[in-house]
């Protein structure tokens, strides 16, 4: 390992809304132009992989709600107890 932290390790645990609020800091550091251009970099790359994170997160909830219009519309109970 090159000793550096990894910046793209997202936590699976992390909430929808602390990655929105993080990436949200991180485009205001980078458009602000307090961070340098390895920073930026750096940063940039975070915020790709928060995005991934809250893309993932937001797939997950479309499937469930289309999981359960279904079961709606067909007239099922909701199975997860």
């Amino acid at each position: 390992m090159s000793g550096k932290a990894d910046h793209t390790f997202v936590d699976p645990g992390m909430s929808f809304e602390e990655a929105r609020a993080e990436m949200a800091r991180i485009i205001e550091s980078i458009e602000s132009g307090r961070a340098g251009l390895e920073e930026s970099v750096a940063l940039s790359e975070r915020g790709a992989a928060l995005y991934r994170h809250c893309r993932a997160i937001l797939d997950r909830a479309e499937q469930r709600f289309t999981d359960l219009t279904g079961q709606m519309q067909a007239g099922e109970p909701d199975r997860r107890g």
